[in-house]
């Protein structure tokens, strides 16, 4: 390494001898002064190299004497050697970027590879100093590239699960309205079901008549259903005056008939009245709708003589001296009851046995009372 340096120093001091050209005739002063100021240049960085030489020969020598070099310190000297060559000849002035040829650069560096890969196989000596390099330079590079191709692909796999569960998503969406669809249309059949099994049921208790059912397609605009129109009409066999009744008792009668349809007053229309009698007792009276009582889901009875004893919810049944209702349909039961201004009568209220708010379908009696007022 020694001799090597120096021959570099002696070539450097050979090129230095710079003799500055003749000044021609014509030419200003400041040509020689440029030469001249070069040469000091040069002679000052001859005389640093020098000295930096002298230095290094005598810590060199000291530790080949007392305490030898080792192969990582040797390789780190001859780095810094051409490292401080280059600085000290360095031409500030210098512009022309320096060509180096791919090729060979690509040699040198294959070559060099190759060398390194030679010398850590045979000694872990000489690897040691690029290993320790290595795991400085390379490994925390290496760790924030693992870093960002995690993180990358963590993204790309979020994305594709996100396409995924939207595709599942939507997919359960629609399964999710066919069930919604299919379980409406079922939850309709089983109240459709239901209430023709409330029918028939309805219709067993009316053994000894003959019924038509029918299902009621249009009612008045209250609430209520104080009139109504059912789907069956004279070609199915209805008539005027024919009673209608429902689930838990008279629903009303009859009061106009077309081919396809019939025309239905409900008990609770204050146009309508119907004889009755106690169920107990078999008293009778006179149930009429009101229209104030409505709303309250209430009809009156009245014209009760004030001998007969009357019992809350008691049953009022239809009567055997009414001229157009077939005698014992249930007509309600008796929520309360008083004494008339008159003292002579008693009058009270009572709850109809159908629902009257809610009507789908109905049975119709085809069997007319046979006698008449």
């Amino acid at each position: 390494m020694t001799k090597k340096v120096d021959e570099i120093f002696k070539e450097k001091q050979h090129s230095s001898n710079i003799t500055p050209p003749a000044k021609e005739p014509g030419k200003v002063s400041r040509i020689a002064k440029k030469y001249s100021d070069k040469i000091k240049k040069e002679k000052n960085r001859e005389r640093g190299f020098q000295e930096y030489i002298g230095k290094t020969k005598k810590e060199t020598d000291y530790r080949d004497a007392d305490n030898p070099l080792t192969p990582f310190e040797k390789v780190k000297a001859w780095f810094q050697n051409i490292f401080n060559y280059f600085k000290i000849h360095k031409s500030p002035s210098q512009k022309a970027p320096i060509k180096v040829n791919p090729k060979h650069l690509l040699i040198i560096l294959g070559a060099i590879c190759v060398a390194l890969i030679i010398l850590s196989s045979i000694s872990d000596t000489v690897a040691k100093p690029f290993k320790a390099v290595a795991s400085i330079v390379v490994t925390p590079a290496q760790k924030g590239v693992n870093t960002v191709g995690y993180w990358i692909f963590d993204k790309i796999e979020l994305l594709s699960d996100l396409k995924d569960v939207y595709d599942e998503n939507k997919e359960l969406k629609d399964q999710i309205a066919q069930l919604t669809a299919d379980n409406v249309s079922l939850r309709q059949k089983e109240a459709v079901l239901n209430r023709l099994r409330k029918l028939l049921d309805l219709k067993d208790q009316y053994v000894n008549y003959e019924t038509i059912a029918a299902e009621i397609v249009a009612k008045d605009s209250s609430d209520w259903f104080a009139t109504f129109t059912i789907s069956k009409g004279s070609n199915d066999g209805i008539a005027k005056d024919m009673n209608v009744v429902a689930e838990g008792g008279l629903v009303g009668i009859v009061i106009d008939v077309g081919p396809n349809y019939s025309t239905v007053r409900s008990i609770i229309d204050d146009d309508n009245s119907v004889s009755g009698m106690f169920e107990k007792s078999n008293d009778l009276c006179f149930v009429s709708g009101n229209i104030t009582l409505m709303k309250q889901n209430l009809i009156e009875f009245h014209d009760v003589s004030v001998s007969v004893n009357i019992s809350l919810n008691e049953a009022i049944i239809t009567s055997n001296v009414s001229s157009k209702y077939l005698p014992g349909l249930l007509i309600g039961y008796v929520n309360d009851f008083q004494l008339d201004g008159s003292e002579l009568t008693q009058s009270g209220h009572v709850v109809p046995a159908v629902d009257f708010t809610n009507l789908n379908e109905v049975l119709v009696i085809t069997q007319l009372k046979e006698t008449s007022d």
